[in-house]
């Protein structure tokens, strides 16, 4: 499925796809509306509670709750020239912290002390989401440090916390015998389709859909397999768009390069696993985090009063402090 032909990763959480029927339907809610949600002003005071002021005088305080969750992508051994190991069939695990974001109307002539809401779809939490990666490994690490370890998140916290991998390949049999004597990835190379839109406005759908096939690097990643589990550490050096804004392995196809022999090219210095990557399912579920608050309907448990901080610079952590959010037509 090309989807990614109209995708811009650079602000790739930003925009989402025509994923189908209910998609489609939450998106035409999701642009700001010069009417009854009108902002006024955010109060965004440095650990202070934020606050959202409408122009009518109602006033929203935003609520976060922070999990433990992972992204399970289908991955494919198809090229190997480290062993005579391929057609493995597999699954990339990325860990990542949720985090999401809620309101709740502190003054409101009806529904005060109750969550905002769609008008449209009551069973669908209102706000933003987040995923922090161990890309971003201090502050996934800080985050991981404050989440209350009580209750169903204490099991996933003392495994976050024991598990130090940026992610793991765990396939249905042993995988050692398809990896190098050498434990450390030279490189980690991914490549995707960036939407063009500049292009595409100024010429037209007429001739075609309008990308650049980017990639991204990373450099220096140690792995320690174990049976039918490969763990990889974080990366030394990222080259590339956004490197901490979304996460590893959202590629068509992932190249690992090792400094080995090469059994297809003895002269070469380096040998490589090519893992093709299921986008289509890791983009749906990558994107489908990222729209609009959550899926279900707002449950107190685990949010806690926001304090304003500026812990996380990413594109996409910041749509949280822009007003269109907030002036959504459909929004209660």
């Amino acid at each position: 499925m090309r989807i990614t032909a109209y995708l811009n990763l650079k602000h790739f959480f930003l925009v989402p796809l025509i994923l189908g029927a209910t998609l489609l339907a939450e998106a035409q809610y999701a642009k700001p509306t010069a009417g009854a949600n009108k902002v006024r002003t955010m109060r965004l005071d440095i650990d202070g509670p934020m606050e959202i002021v409408y122009e009518d005088g109602r006033v929203a305080q935003v609520v976060r709750r922070e999990s433990i969750d992972a992204f399970r992508v289908p991955i494919m051994l198809s090229d190997n020239s480290c062993q005579n190991v391929s057609g493995l069939k597999c699954t990339l695990v990325v860990p990542f912290i949720r985090q999401q974001y809620a309101a709740i109307w502190k003054s409101h002539p009806t529904r005060q002390g109750l969550p905002l809401e769609y008008s449209f779809r009551k069973d669908m939490t209102y706000g933003n989401q987040v995923a922090i990666t161990r890309s971003q490994n201090e502050l996934y690490e800080t985050i991981l440090r404050r989440i209350p370890s009580n209750g169903i998140e204490r099991e996933k916290i003392i495994a976050a916390q024991n598990n130090k991998s940026l992610g793991q390949i765990e396939c249905a049999q042993d995988v050692t015998s398809a990896l190098p004597a050498q434990k450390e990835i030279l490189f980690w190379d991914e490549n995707y389709e960036n939407g063009n839109s500049e292009l595409a406005m100024t010429e037209g759908p007429v001739f075609g859909a309008r990308v650049n096939l980017i990639y991204r690097r990373f450099q220096g990643l140690m792995t320690d397999a174990q049976g039918k589990v490969i763990r990889i550490g974080r990366f030394k050096k990222a080259y590339g768009l956004a490197a901490d804004d979304y996460p590893i392995g959202l590629s068509y196809m992932v190249q690992m390069l090792f400094r080995a022999n090469n059994l297809h090219e003895p002269a070469d210095e380096v040998c490589r696993l090519k893992w093709d990557v299921n986008f289509s399912e890791y983009f749906i579920q990558t994107s489908g985090l990222m729209i609009n608050g959550g899926r279900e309907a707002y449950n107190s448990s685990g949010f806690l009063i926001y304090k304003y901080n500026l812990e996380n610079p990413t594109y996409d952590s910041q749509r949280i402090y822009k007003k269109d959010l907030w002036e959504q037509e459909g929004m209660q």
